[in-house]
């Protein structure tokens, strides 16, 4: 067919690869519902197609294989992707995270930095283009506003099935909130213990002993959350517990074998003396 060379420099110009299947078959699906043949329309409604198609269900792939076992890297290109999940933020004033795919590898994207094209109201499988040199940290792309754009586009399935899965998550929250206990109350020095929240997509790592380690600044300092320093704090806090855990576990087992000779001896000893 001669209208699929066209579509498809339009479509790579865009940094776009999809099947060959697929394009003769969109290319063929536009001709029959439009009376249009303008090579232009054309490709313009095969680029529409592709912003509402399930990339999964292409088995497109762009993105390095094996990027989430990498502890830190870069990538540089142009990665057209597809949000999996509604975008969540877990408070106004921290970073959104996005689950994204390639069409076979599924990543997650955080803001790095501020980014005004990203929101809350990205609707699952809406594609965005990465692009230039993006720092990748346990799979995790670090997004700001110079190497992502929103493209749009959505999926119906991905959107019901996200309203599926929102629905069951607000009616669990709602039956753990019923089965609380009545809260703790604190001494009046306001000390409270640390807490691991989050919502579904997001990620949160905070407990006192994290916050101790944050730096100090004045009100109007902007302090950076993502530095690798502080990052990585949140996973060697979890490291410090579990070794701490370990370790009790290693000295209960210590005790308990001591505690079991001791009682050991009592009996010997007792038997003794009673043959005397």
């Amino acid at each position: 067919m001669q209208l699929v060379l066209p579509v498809r420099r339009y479509l790579t110009n865009r940094h776009i690869t999809v099947p060959e299947d697929w394009l003769t078959a969109c290319i063929d699906w536009v001709l029959s519902e439009y009376s249009q043949n303008k090579v232009p329309f054309i490709q313009e409604q095969v680029y529409q197609e592709w912003l509402h198609a399930d990339l999964t269900e292409l088995g497109t792939c762009c993105l390095p294989p094996q990027i989430q076992d990498h502890l830190s890297t870069t990538i540089s290109g142009y990665f057209p992707l597809q949000s999996q999940t509604q975008a969540a933020r877990e408070k106004a004033d921290r970073m959104l995270i996005l689950e994204l795919t390639d069409g076979t590898t599924v990543v997650e994207g955080m803001e790095y930095r501020p980014t005004p094209n990203l929101s809350v109201n990205l609707s699952p499988g809406t594609k965005v283009l990465v692009y230039g040199t993006i720092k990748v940290r346990r799979g995790i792309l670090f997004l700001t506003q110079q190497n992502i754009t929103v493209l749009g586009g959505k999926v119906m399935d991905l959107l019901e099935k996200n309203d599926q899965r929102n629905t069951l998550i607000t009616a669990l929250n709602t039956q753990d909130i019923d089965s609380q206990e009545q809260p703790r109350r604190y001494t009046s020095n306001n000390t409270q213990p640390g807490t691991n929240t989050g919502i579904a997509g997001a990620r949160s790592y905070s407990n006192s002993g994290a916050s101790a380690a944050l730096p100090t600044t004045n009100e109007d300092e902007e302090i950076d959350f993502f530095d690798d320093e502080i990052f990585e704090s949140g996973f060697d806090q979890d490291m410090a517990l579990e070794n701490e855990l370990v370790q009790d576990s290693a000295d209960n087992h210590e005790f308990t074998e001591e505690l079991n000779l001791e009682n050991e001896f009592d009996e010997d000893l007792d038997e003794f003396m009673s043959q005397m």
